[in-house]
């Protein structure tokens, strides 16, 4: 799966050799401003960490076949700085905002969901309960778990959707935000193994369907995201050895402080 991140960072490299030089080209979008010169500060808390300062900022803009993209840096030690991090380049167009990228999660120990998505994150005109977009992929290989089973391939169905919208929303460090759109990010995933035996298909199931990750990022508008809460949960057929232990965790990402420009 390492080979996908390669891959962007090429696809990458090539948009912007083919793109205006200029960084002041941008499209924004009226929840994820999208000048270069804009961060965000956030406390990460939760999932493993303890405590973690993350910084979010725009690295560069640019323009490549009348498209516009973004692309960000941060620590990622966050889920959201890490969507947003690295590899992946932001596109924006008539009020959507699409990730293009690679994505490494560690859903639990032992086990890393990597994958090359294509997802929109933001639609500004979208109505609460309105899904934003899917991605879904069948049969597809994912990470060997490193506790020594090899053979892993899965089906995963990737969900964005608006769950509401809020005049006012505080913050859990107190601070207030008004017009806020709650977006509510699902990884659904199962996992198995498929072999045969005198040429009969056979299949071990190590998960059935489950949401793993279940993240409501909260963007206010003029501003960007302010605050997202983000739980894993796994649960592995016990039958089988060798398998990550099951896993459950929540994580918070606070914005402290930001800096927005016009």
């Amino acid at each position: 799966m390492r080979l996908y991140s390669l891959l962007c960072i090429c696809l990458l490299l090539m948009l912007s050799n083919c793109s205006s030089s200029e960084d002041g080209v941008f499209v924004s979008s009226e929840y994820m401003p999208g000048k270069k010169g804009n961060y965000w500060k956030y406390d990460v808390f939760g999932d493993q960490i303890t405590f973690q300062r993350d910084s979010l900022y725009i690295q560069k803009n640019f323009k490549s076949n009348e498209k516009y993209y973004s692309t960000y840096d941060s620590k990622g030690f966050g889920f959201y700085t890490s969507l947003m991090n690295g590899s992946n380049a932001v596109y924006r167009d008539q009020g959507f905002t699409q990730i293009n990228g690679f994505v490494d999660w560690q859903i639990c120990e032992n086990f890393i969901f990597s994958a090359n998505i294509f997802l929109t994150i933001l639609n500004d005109t979208a109505v609460p309960g309105a899904i934003i977009d899917v991605e879904q992929k069948t049969d597809t290989r994912l990470n060997s778990f490193e506790s020594g089973i090899n053979d892993v391939n899965g089906d995963y169905r990737l969900q964005t959707e608006l769950d509401q919208v809020l005049p006012t929303y505080t913050t859990p460090n107190g601070n207030i935000y008004s017009d806020v759109m709650v977006v509510k990010l699902t990884l659904n995933l199962k996992i198995y193994n498929k072999y045969f035996i005198d040429d009969v298909p056979l299949i071990d199931l190590y998960m059935d369907n489950q949401n793993v990750i279940e993240s409501k990022l909260y963007f206010a508008k003029g501003i960007g995201m302010v605050y997202a809460h983000t739980s894993k949960e796994i649960h592995f057929d016990s039958q089988f050895g060798n398998l990550p232990v099951d896993y459950s965790g929540i994580q918070e990402e606070i914005l402290t402080n930001f800096r927005v420009l016009q």
